[in-house]
C-alpha cells in the first residue's frame, strides 16, 4: 500500500501506528512515509555538509528561550507542480480526514531537523518527543 501523510491524525493513535511498525518489522515489510524531499539534491548536499564537523560543527541542545534549531516554511493552498496547477481535493480541507496544519506542513520541518541532525538515530516518540508549548485555532 502507498499512502500519503498523515498516517494518523490523533495522538491517541500513536500506539496503533507503533504496533503497525512493529508488525511490519517482524514480517520484514516496509512501512514508511513518502516524504520524497528527503532524497532530493539539496538534502543530499545538506547531509554531506552536516557530516563534516569542520563545516557544520556539533548540534547545540538549545533551550525553550533559545532553541538550538529554528525552521519555518510556507505551504501554499494553490500548489503548482511541473508548471501546472495541482488543485487540492475537498478532503484536504477536512481535518477529520487530513488532520490539521501540523500533519501536512510542520511535519516536514520536524522531519528535516531529525534527518539532518541525527540521521542514524531512530526517533522514539515515547521517549524523544516533548511538546513544550502549542497554539491551535479552531477552523470554525
Amino acid at each position: 500500500m502507498l499512502a500519503d501523510k498523515p498516517a494518523i491524525i490523533e495522538p491517541a493513535d500513536l500506539p496503533r501506528l507503533d504496533a503497525a511498525l512493529t508488525l511490519a518489522n517482524e514480517r520484514r515489510l516496509v512501512l514508511a512515509d513518502m516524504m520524497i524531499g528527503r532524497h532530493n539534491t539539496l538534502v543530499q548536499l545538506l547531509q554531506a555538509l552536516r557530516s563534516d564537523p569542520e563545516v557544520f560543527g556539533d548540534p547545540v541542545p538549545g533551550t525553550r528561550d533559545e532553541p538550538g534549531v529554528v525552521l519555518s516554511g510556507v505551504h501554499y493552498l494553490r500548489k503548482v507542480v511541473a508548471g501546472l496547477p495541482n488543485p487540492r481535493p475537498a478532503w484536504y480541507f477536512d481535518i477529520t480526514e487530513q488532520g490539521e496544519g501540523l500533519a501536512d506542513t510542520g511535519v516536514h520541518l520536524a522531519d528535516r531537523v531529525h534527518e539532518t541532525l541525527f540521521p542514524e538515530q531512530p526517533l522514539d516518540w515515547q521517549r524523544d518527543i516533548e511538546i513544550l508549548a502549542a497554539s491551535r485555532w479552531l477552523p470554525w
